[in-house]
């Protein structure tokens, strides 16, 4: 091979490397200009505006007809017995007069409208969350963590939540870990989640996640796993 041809050669040779490294660099570009569309076009919570009902110093009270309305305890005890899986709260939970609370009216500030949401509880361990039409009664010792919201929320539209504690037990973050989480399907099909500090009435943004995530922390199967294995958690 002549030294022309070696030339020539290596010269298509650093050609076609380039192109390959331009064509990469596109896709690339490509990539994060679809992956930015998106993040602009989540949908995302915003606190419009919330009350404080067990503050004194605040007595206004708002939309007492909530459409979330949630009873967030502590879970005091577990038990596991031969066919079934035991938890104990503080008693007289059923009893609205044993509570206090905190309302929340919560607007989709983002692009994309929400086919539907789940507010869950972030502390799978230690907490379980009820919607206040089904809370375990005396003699009932079952496990929940989220409570869903079958409601289309279009961009401006808002919601509201209460979320509702044991006077004697109101539960805030810890080591700046958020209590809840607000799980939201947005129309084309994908999960995006917000971590939610109710007692400061603070909410991060929104941010993408996958469904085997949030069936972990809506759903009570992996953590019944983790009771009886404490190993797990």
């Amino acid at each position: 091979m002549d030294v022309m041809t070696v030339i020539n050669t290596t010269a298509i040779i650093a050609l076609g490397l380039w192109n390959i490294k331009i064509q990469m660099r596109d896709e690339q570009r490509k990539l994060e200009d679809r992956r930015k569309a998106e993040i602009d076009a989540r949908p995302r919570l915003e606190i419009e505006k919330f009350v404080l009902e067990y503050d004194d110093s605040n007595k206004q009270k708002i939309l007492k007809d909530c459409d979330i309305n949630v009873l967030f305890v502590s879970i005091m005890e577990y038990k596991k017995g031969e066919y079934t899986f035991d938890f104990y709260y503080e008693d007289g939970i059923e009893n609205s007069d044993n509570w206090v609370s905190a309302t929340y009216k919560f607007k989709n500030i983002g692009k994309t409208e929400i086919s539907s949401l789940e507010i869950s509880t972030y502390l799978l361990r230690n907490t379980a969350l009820f919607d206040v039409k089904y809370i375990p009664k005396s003699g009932e010792h079952y496990l929940n963590y989220s409570v869903p919201l079958d409601k289309t929320i279009k961009p401006n539209e808002t919601f509201t939540l209460k979320v509702n504690y044991m006077k004697d037990r109101i539960i805030g973050s810890l080591l700046g870990s958020a209590t809840l989480t607000i799980w939201m399907r947005d129309v084309y099909g994908d999960c995006w989640a917000q971590a939610f500090f109710p007692p400061e009435g603070k909410l991060y943004d929104s941010r993408k996640e996958d469904w085997i995530n949030h069936r972990i922390y809506t759903q009570i199967d992996t953590a019944l796993e983790c009771f009886e294995k404490p190993w797990l958690w």
